[in-house]
């Protein structure tokens, strides 16, 4: 069978085809790329390294009559939708109403196991521990409760010292997120102007402690800088309305930074991680997509104080992680849901960046079109 590089979003079974395919156009996908196939006597040792990778995942898998009686009726899949919608293995965008082509490719890796259990690719499959209470308690985040009994607990019971979190199971999967950004990367942040003289590069910085609100990743008091990737997202990030003034500071981060990249909690290419558990990933993965989704949830004017106090606890935990009493990491990225192209860095330490430069924009429309003040 010939596929392509193309045909998977996992970047270790991507480098592992380009680093053997010759190019030309996929007879699966469509795409213009590094084809790869099955029966080439050439591929043999990455046909086998292939097998290798996606047996070791699938055997955390159970055929839906194997499955305890209690679990949820309506959980079971085929391993098919599972690869494509849960591990980031498969290509979404090409895969997803086209489930039996990768059925087709899966059982053509996976000859062996499927000649010797074909009722784990044939019918909906399942994790038995998905629901294993012993289990949960030692390798879930939230042990056996759900994100909104955790949420609870912070807001009405315990702030500080919940036992409802396993916190090395949050370092483990944050390890797993890390994004470095190297000295010299610019970022941006935006402050409304009342004039079209804007602020100075020494007051674009984040508000002095006494004036520090509760935000996403700190509470209040705390100080943290909140920046953006793009000039254009630090303005949709500032919800300015027509003719205002915003005034964007251009950050240098000045020295290289850890960050954990939250946007990537859920979405973890598995096969690019080295010593990977893939039970404990999987009974984590919606409470760590649920961490990326509510860190760049919109404030609003009526929010509570306390709407963000979960990820204030997730974000201060994650700044307290040290390696032989160094800090690991410097802050956190997530999503903007204001500007979807674009992303936000919270870093917890202001003094790793520089403000160089300062420019004052008037909105013109509500879509945020600008136009430099001279």
């Amino acid at each position: 069978m010939i596929f392509c590089s193309e045909c998977f979003s996992d970047v270790e079974i991507k480098a592992r085809i380009n680093s053997v395919g010759i190019r030309g156009i996929c007879p699966i996908c469509g795409s213009q790329s590094k084809l790869f196939d099955t029966g080439n006597s050439d591929n043999a040792d990455t046909y086998c390294e292939l097998a290798s990778m996606f047996e070791e995942l699938i055997d955390i898998y159970e055929p839906a009559k194997s499955l305890p009686d209690d679990f949820p009726k309506a959980n079971p899949q085929r391993l098919s939708y599972e690869l494509v919608e849960h591990w980031n293995i498969f290509n979404r965008d090409i895969f997803r109403d086209k489930l039996d082509k990768v059925h087709d490719i899966l059982t053509n890796i996976c000859k062996d196991a499927y000649r010797l259990k074909p009722e784990l690719f044939d019918s909906p499959v399942g994790i038995p521990q998905i629901i294993d209470k012993d289990y949960l308690k030692e390798h879930s985040l939230l042990k056996e409760c759900a994100w909104n009994e955790f949420v609870d607990e912070l807001k009405t019971k315990n702030r500080f010292h919940t036992n409802k979190v396993n916190l090395g199971i949050l370092e483990r999967q944050c390890s797993f997120a890390r994004k470095t950004y190297k000295s010299g990367v610019y970022f941006y942040r935006s402050r409304l102007s009342p004039t079209n003289e804007g602020f100075k590069p020494n007051e674009m910085g984040a508000p002095p402690k006494e004036s520090v609100r509760p935000g996403r990743a700190n509470p209040e008091g705390v100080r943290c800088l909140y920046l953006a990737d793009h000039l254009e997202t630090a303005i949709h990030e500032i919800r300015a309305g027509i003719h205002d003034y915003v005034s964007v500071g251009k950050f240098k981060l000045k020295h290289d930074a850890v960050v954990v990249d939250l946007r990537s909690l859920g979405e973890i290419h598995p096969f690019a991680v080295e010593g990977m558990d893939f039970v404990e990933y999987a009974v984590n993965r919606e409470h760590l997509k649920k961490i990326g989704s509510e860190i760049g949830r919109p404030q609003r004017r009526g929010d509570s104080v306390l709407d963000y106090i979960a990820t204030q606890y997730i974000s201060d935990f994650i700044k307290s992680i040290q390696d032989n009493g160094t800090h690991t990491y410097s802050g956190l990225v997530y999503k903007s849901t204001l500007y979807p192209k674009g992303h936000n860095v919270a870093f917890f330490y202001e003094d790793l960046l520089k403000c160089t430069k300062v420019e004052t924009y008037e909105i013109k429309e509500l879509n945020y079109l600008k136009e430099l003040v001279k």
